[in-house]
């Protein structure tokens, strides 16, 4: 019989068992009837050769091996009977452990999601990016005429290319709405390895088809969004662009585009490339503008397939480099997790804020190390009667571990629920701004895996010291104390563990002031601009063919029906934004006269009138862009701060005159420096054109809206507005300018919030700590201070023994954690802005946060000291 069997038929065994043994000892009774003795006494001798019927019962059950599954049952059992008689222990425990644990998970979710996750592929660590350095910058970039000639190589079973995140505007109903879209070539999906929800997905035939037959596949996201989950959805049509194609497929649901945190609604063929792309672009064989991906051939080292691809690369004349510029050189990229922007971006954030949630998991260990130590402290003279008894030391260590074991799994319950409501809030949090980030954040096998080995990790951390440390003690000794007395050993490790957690909690919370003084900082800086009151609204009319005078005409309207509401003070429109990210076009100006150096580029951006009155920015000479200044007039521009300085030091500025690419244009004001890149980014040269003078803006546009209006009412109001001027052009993105600048220290933001959390955090279980061991010792030392009382001293010394008592292993943690401190947020000075590592008010208003919440916690069991009644305590027996 197996031993799973054995255990379920386990009631049935133990009948048998109790029928075989009193048939022997019936059989041997009945031996001694027969020889001539009573039956009691012949009883007396039966049970004397066979032994206690129970020992040999509980023998017997041993040799089935099962013994140790059903003490474990038992064990927890009697650990759940024991948490539910002391609920205060069992609610202060799981708490500490499932805000641990909960944090740790949840940041483990985000690292896994961002810098582990790869693409839903089949034997992803086989797929490459194909990719181009030149100095420090790199390029992802491909022409078509570059993807033809790489995509011969034989060290790949295939290479694929695609055109990521197009916006599509697709029509249902009379109603426009955005599509976050991608081209691909046809052998993409199969590349990658990936089979339909629905339907099929893109083929090499249906990229030939093009035209004739335009197709198209949704996402599992699109499909129950858009249409509800409808199963008939395939063969059905979208409207992309004023243009129908066919829905042939469903994607997986875990597929979400090749770049983790934007979701891709749409998959189109490359061939309809001339639907969604400028002809600029898309009539060039020699335009960067694809991404490639491919699959090493088995059997093809790395290396090989590697020099293959370079070879080709360089056959290639674009990239040769010309005379005067940098030298290049290919690059083979992994490409298992896709085009992972978010891991450049928040790689460094989230391995420091994985450092700081593994101290704070320790600190959460080190908490409910010192609750377990007082809590087996109270119970050491039923351990010390059952070690009388007989009770072997490993079976009640084993005992003590499982009630860890335990607590650590309701711990790791309730971490769950917070890992799931942290890392979304997390998400949002990241996601303010322009483009919100879109991470995969269920609960997960990995997630699940993840949470079960740091709940073991931390019942072993957390019980083991405590089970042993009560079980070695001299049993003698104890049975005389009775339990009365309070072990300096004991004291000892409760001390070494406030010493720890202090240690530990100093770092946390040192580094939680240290990035909210940076914070504060960067929103400190004068960007010189008004960034509240004003709405951001992303507009393209050129998805929705409305090109040409038709875009211009539908820009003019919108900004003329919204410049006439109430409340609303200003409207313009402009190419970039600030904290926008990189600039959309940067070229070389010169002085009349003078040519331009490679060195002196200039961001250009394009702007509608009242653009510096809209966003706040000031004018330090001259005016700002008037309707007056229209595609007839003289061409003018407004110059930055710094670009005047550079060109026109000493100089009256305005009424001078620069050349900007191919015109002429006569400078009309010069404006304040204010940064387009972000807070961190160097000042640099702006030159403002009028989008009508420069003949931008036809088909895209950012409108920027300055009014006394709520926000959601501003949008609304636009929102509108725009269906009745063109109901089919939709918004792109719609946010304030507030919200733009916080996209724009996203990583600061995610650090300097959740590092609060985590000294909140630290502090808490500081206090929860302190305030344990001191009132378990206030408890235990119970008699000798009313010993203390009754000799003479008074309940304010007793207080203030029991204080300094409390308090003197936070002072040694302080002690000891300053430099440790000193040291561990030094890691992070790369991320910080305006503060160091070496700042004192940092340390200072950590250690005063530690003591002040020290001091609170060992106030409560101080007071409860002083008040003791020494009659009560001397009867204590």
């Amino acid at each position: 019989m197996s031993w799973w069997r054995r255990l379920i038929g386990r009631a049935g065994l133990d009948r048998q068992l109790d029928a075989e043994v009193a048939d022997h000892l019936d059989r041997q009774i009945a031996v001694g009837v027969r020889a001539g003795l009573s039956r009691a006494e012949a009883r007396r001798q039966a049970l004397l050769s066979f032994g206690g019927p129970e020992s040999v019962k509980e023998a017997c059950r041993d040799v089935r091996g099962t013994r140790w599954i059903e003490d474990g049952f038992i064990d927890v059992r009697y650990a759940l009977r024991h948490l539910r008689r002391h609920p205060m222990f069992a609610l202060v425990a799981a708490l500490s452990l499932g805000l641990g644990i909960g944090a740790t998970a949840a940041i483990f979710s985000l690292v896994d999601a961002v810098l582990l996750k790869t693409l839903p592929a089949r034997a992803p660590y086989e797929l490459v990016l194909l990719g181009e350095r030149t100095g420090t910058r790199q390029t992802l970039s491909w022409s078509a005429d570059q993807f033809r000639s790489l995509q011969q190589s034989e060290a790949l079973t295939g290479l694929c290319a695609f055109r990521p995140r197009v916006d599509f505007s697709i029509t249902r109903g009379g109603e426009a709405t955005l599509a976050a879209g991608q081209l691909l070539s046809g052998n993409c999906f199969d590349l990658l390895g990936l089979r339909a929800e629905l339907g099929r997905l893109l083929t090499a035939d249906d990229e030939r088809a093009g035209d004739a037959r335009p197709v198209a596949v949704i996402s599992h996201d699109f499909w129950r969004r858009q249409f509800a989950g409808d199963s008939g959805v395939v063969g059905r049509t979208l409207d992309l662009k004023g243009r129908p194609v066919t829905i042939v497929g469903v994607t997986p649901p875990e597929f979400y585009g090749f770049e983790p945190g934007k979701a891709i609604d749409v998959s189109v063929p490359l061939s309809l490339q001339s639907w969604v792309l400028p002809a600029s672009i898309t009539t060039s064989s020699r335009v960067r503008w694809l991404r490639l991906i491919g699959r090493r051939r088995t059997g093809v080292s790395k290396a090989a397939a590697e020099a293959d691809l370079a070879r080709r690369w360089q056959l290639d004349a674009s990239a040769r480099p010309q005379a005067g510029t940098e030298a290049s050189h290919f690059e083979w990229l992994d490409g298992a997790q896709g085009l992972n922007d978010l891991r450049d971006q928040f790689s460094l954030p989230l391995r420091l804020l994985m450092a700081a949630v593994a101290v704070l998991l320790l600190i959460a260990c080190a908490n409910l190390a010192s609750l377990m130590l007082a809590r087996t402290r109270a119970r050491e003279h039923e351990v010390t009667l059952r070690l009388a008894l007989g009770a072997g030391r490993g079976r009640i260590v084993r005992q003590l571990i499982t009630e860890s074991l335990v607590l650590s799994a309701i711990g790791g319950a309730a971490g769950l629920i917070v890992a799931y409501w942290g890392s979304h809030s997390i998400v949002a949090l990241l996601s303010r701004g322009r483009a919100p980030i879109l991470l995969e954040l269920g609960v997960d096998l990995r997630l699940l895996g993840f949470t079960v080995g740091v709940s073991l990790l931390t019942s072993l951390l957390c019980g083991v010291w405590p089970a042993v440390a009560t079980t070695r003690a001299n049993l003698q000794l104890r049975l005389q104390a009775a339990a009365r007395t309070f072990a300096g050993a004991n004291r000892f490790r409760s001390h070494a563990l406030i010493v720890a957690q202090t240690v530990l909690s100093l770092v946390l919370v040192t580094a939680a002031v240290l990035f909210a003084r940076s914070l504060t900082k960067l929103y400190g800086v004068d960007t010189r601009l008004g960034k509240q009151h004003v709405l951001l609204v992303g507009i393209r009319a050129g998805i929705s063919k409305q090109e040409g005078p038709r875009a211009a005409q539908i820009f003019q309207d919108l900004s003329d029906r919204l410049s006439a509401v109430p409340g609303v003070r200003s409207v313009t429109q402009s190419m970039d934004i600030p904290f926008g990210g990189s600039p959309s076009y940067r070229a070389g100006i010169s002085t009349p006269g003078q040519m331009a150096r490679s060195d002196d580029l200039a961001t250009f951006n394009f702007v509608a009138p009242r653009f510096f009155e809209t966003m706040g920015i000031p004018l330090i000479a001259g005016r700002d862009f008037l309707p007056a200044d229209d595609a007839q007039g003289r061409p003018v521009a407004v110059i930055s701060e710094s670009l005047a300085r550079h060109y026109f030091a000493g100089r009256t500025v305005v009424g001078e005159h620069l050349q900007a690419r191919d015109t002429l244009v006569e400078v009309i004001g010069v404006s304040k420096d204010i940064p387009y890149e972000g807070v961190r980014a160097e000042k640099e040269f702006v030159l403002y054109r009028l989008l009508s003078q420069a003949g931008q803006g036809i088909g895209a546009g950012t409108f920027a809206i300055r009014a006394d209006l709520p926000v959601a009412t501003l949008g609304d109001l636009v929102r509108h507005t725009l269906h009745d001027i063109a109901p089919t052009v939709p918004i792109v993105f719609a946010t304030t300018l507030e919200a733009q600048f916080d996209s724009s220290i996203a990583s600061e933001r995610l650090l300097a919030n959740i590092a609060a959390f985590f000294g909140m955090m630290a502090l808490l279980l500081v206090a929860i700590g302190v305030y344990g061991t001191l009132a378990s010792s206030v408890v235990q030392r119970n008699r000798e201070l009313g010993i203390r009382l009754a000799l003479g001293a008074t309940r304010g010394e007793i207080a203030r023994m029991t204080l300094v008592g409390g308090l003197t292993p936070v002072a040694l943690g302080l002690a000891v954690g300053l430099p440790i401190s000193f040291l561990g947020v030094r890691v992070a000075q790369a991320v910080l802005f305006g503060v160091t590592p070496r700042d004192p008010v940092t340390y200072v208003a950590g250690i005063v946060g530690l003591l002040v919440v020290s001091t609170a916690a060992a106030t409560v069991p101080a007071r409860a000291a002083a008040l003791a009644d020494p009659i009560s305590s001397l009867r204590q027996e």
